[in-house]
């Protein structure tokens, strides 16, 4: 291996050793109480040498959601291409997300910081052309079944997908974030019920006419409390 090659391999583990130590503490001490010192300490680098990879926070907590969409991308689209109507694809978009935010936790406050917050393209540099992209395909995905339920009649013809599609995401990710959370809430229910239920009530109101979308005996039944 030679020196260029040699310097590069290094510089690529210190990029994924900082990554991992910002994701570590947006999960345990939320992304706004992490401050530039934490993660150079956590990571066990200088200051000076964060901000030599990471021009600000802004770009760093960019850089740590892009890295795990593609992960997430990885899970997410195994799981949906498993399923058969374009219903059950979007089910199992929603149960993938969940479990996926419950095991990560860093990736939901991401998600939810970024929402919040946007995106600003002159903060985040090359990051954000790649988020863009990322995010892109993940919709493009959900889209698509969107299109294959009409299709294949597991939903109905009668909405305009982009503006559900858009209201689904959005809502879903409230109500992840709603599930996961620890602080205070009026009502306390199980997270997996809150989740079903949620997909139950929106998935089933623009539901199509064909039989076979009843195919999984654990799903489009709102649960009991």
């Amino acid at each position: 291996m030679g020196i260029e090659s040699r310097r590069e391999k290094e510089r690529q583990i210190r990029h994924d050793d900082i990554l991992a130590a910002a994701r570590q503490l947006f999960a345990e001490k939320g992304i706004e109480e992490t401050s530039m010192d934490d993660i150079a300490r956590r990571a066990e680098f200088t200051k000076r040498t964060l901000y030599s990879y990471f021009k600000s926070k802004e770009q760093l907590i960019l850089a740590a959601y892009t890295d795990s969409i593609e992960t997430f991308l990885l899970v997410l689209t195994e799981a949906m291409d498993a399923e058969g109507t374009g219903f059950d694809q979007l089910y199992a978009f929603g149960e993938t997300y969940f479990e996926y935010c419950s095991r990560y936790p860093g990736f939901e406050s991401m998600h939810s910081y970024l929402d919040y917050t946007g995106v600003i393209s002159e903060k985040t540099g090359d990051y954000f052309e790649k988020f863009v992209a990322l995010n892109d395909r993940a919709i493009g995905r959900v889209r698509r079944a969107f299109f294959e339920g009409i299709a294949d009649r597991s939903l109905s013809d009668d909405f305009n997908v982009d503006m559900i599609l858009s209201q689904f995401l959005y809502s879903l990710r409230a109500i992840i974030h709603r599930a996961l959370s620890p602080s205070y809430s009026f009502a306390k229910f199980d997270p997996k019920i809150y989740l079903s239920t949620f997909l139950n009530l929106f998935l089933c109101s623009i539901r199509g006419n064909n039989p076979v979308v009843m195919h999984h005996a654990n799903r489009y039944v709102l649960p009991m409390f």
